[in-house]
C-alpha cells in the first residue's frame, strides 16, 4: 500500500518518494519550514507522521505547526517535534534508522481538509548519551 500512495501523491504533484523531509534524530528536538507557493497565511495546516499510510492505525506523532507567514509569494509553515515527542516514537531498526511517511493537510478558511503535501521522513537512532 505503502507504493501506491507515494505513487498517487507524485502524480498528483503532490510529494511522493522524492519528498523527503530532513531526518529526526530520536530524543532530539527537530524544526524544519516547508514553504508552499501562494498565500495560505489565513488557513489552518496539520500534519502527521506515521509508520505506514494506513488512516492513522501506525500514527507516531503530530507535528506542531508555528505561525504561519506569507514572503515573496510563498506561505512559511514551521513544524516542530520536541525531544519528549521524538524520544517517545518506535525505535529504529538494528541498524539505527527508522523509514516513516508524513503528510501535511491544509484547511482553507471555511472549507475542508485536504492534502498538500506527503512523503518520507527518516527516523535515526543516537549514538550515545
Amino acid at each position: 500500500m505503502s507504493d501506491q500512495w507515494l505513487d498517487a501523491l507524485e502524480a498528483s504533484g503532490k510529494g511522493g518518494r522524492t519528498m523527503v523531509l530532513p531526518e529526526i534524530t530520536r530524543g532530539l528536538d527537530w524544526s524544519h519550514t516547508i514553504e508552499f507557493p501562494g498565500d495560505y497565511s489565513a488557513d489552518t495546516f496539520a500534519g502527521s507522521i506515521a509508520r505506514e499510510p494506513d488512516g492513522g492505525a501506525s500514527e507516531e506523532v503530530d507535528f506542531a505547526v508555528g505561525t504561519l507567514t506569507y514572503t515573496d509569494g510563498f506561505t512559511q509553515v514551521p513544524l516542530s517535534l520536541t525531544a519528549a515527542q521524538t524520544g517517545a516514537m518506535t525505535a529504529p531498526t538494528a541498524d539505527g534508522v527508522l523509514l516513516l511517511y508524513f503528510e501535511i493537510l491544509r484547511t482553507p478558511s471555511g472549507g475542508s481538509a485536504q492534502r498538500d503535501l506527503g512523503g518520507l521522513i527518516y527516523l535515526a537512532e543516537r549514538v550515545g548519551n
